[in-house]
């Protein structure tokens, strides 16, 4: 049977849980959180190209690579810090792991530093800015950016649990791998020929959605928890949403592209698009 109740800590069993989440930076604060968030659509859709208008392109190459340097090594991180509670607990426990203080304060450090990390992802978008890479600020970026930031800080307030913490694991796994690439790509033209797979980071990130859904349903039937009705409608919604923009991305990216590449046969029109894409590689370097 499956217990669900509309806020876990509303329990009196949980006023221990509220405490250990309160103990936390910004656990109480929501409008700093949305003031984040609205300051960086802010900066994204207005002040930044507005500032950028009659400025020349900013290089930041090694910026970048010590960005993406960071991420990688912070994901990584992350990957260690959740294996934590996952070993201690396991995939899908019975029990309801997050009665267990031990493990409970292990996964709450692990959402929280996850939280912290996606507001350091920001900057993503910021560098796209400044480097008027207009093309890559889609509605997929900052939709996907903004939103997890808002939603890490209500799944860390209100829901933490092992979907979450599974959530994390993978993700991070992810972004170790994209976070890399983007490192290589940083490196100069000279490495494209190492930088042929990057499609099918797209494909991990997929494989990624259906996976946390399916820990969220298994988790469901298998674990004695009172399972959070807004953790649970968070996980699903924005797992679907995300799937149906990742994969659109893919067709238009990938699909799309090969099915037109069939019909090109000039070697003026091959040589534009061989063109066209050291262009695009060149830029990421910049």
């Amino acid at each position: 049977m499956l217990h669900v109740q509309s806020s876990r800590w509303a329990n009196e069993d949980w006023n221990e849980a509220v405490e250990e989440v309160n103990e936390y930076p910004f656990s109480d604060s929501l409008l700093l959180v949305l003031c984040l968030v609205g300051g960086y659509l802010l900066f994204v859709l207005k002040i930044g190209p507005a500032f950028m208008k009659n400025r020349e392109p900013y290089k930041l190459k090694n910026t970048i690579l010590a960005y993406n340097a960071f991420q990688v090594a912070l994901s990584a991180y992350f990957i260690y810090l959740t294996g934590i509670p996952m070993v201690m607990a396991g995939l899908f426990p019975k029990r309801c792991c997050e009665e267990d203080p031990t493990v409970r304060k292990e996964m709450l450090r692990c959402v929280f530093i996850y939280w912290l990390g996606k507001i350091t992802e920001l900057a993503d978008t910021v560098f796209f800015i400044l480097r008027k890479k207009y093309n890559q600020v889609s509605f997929l970026h900052v939709y996907h950016h903004a939103s997890v930031v808002l939603g890490t800080w209500v799944m860390f307030k209100y829901s933490v649990n092992q979907t979450a913490v599974y959530a994390g694991f993978i993700n991070a796994v992810v972004h170790v791998i994209m976070y890399f690439y983007y490192f290589m790509a940083a490196l100069g033209p000279q490495y494209q020929k190492y930088l042929t797979w990057k499609k099918h980071i797209t494909s991990f990130q997929l494989i990624q959605f259906v996976t946390v859904i399916i820990h969220q349903i298994i988790s469901l039937a298998v674990t004695r928890c009172k399972h959070s009705v807004l953790g649970i409608f968070y996980v699903i919604y924005s797992c679907v949403l995300f799937y149906v923009l990742f994969n659109n991305f893919y067709k238009k990216s990938y699909t799309q592209k090969k099915a037109n590449g069939t019909k090109t046969s000039s070697a003026v029109d091959k040589t534009q698009a061989e063109t066209q894409n050291d262009a695009d590689l060149k830029a990421k370097t910049q």
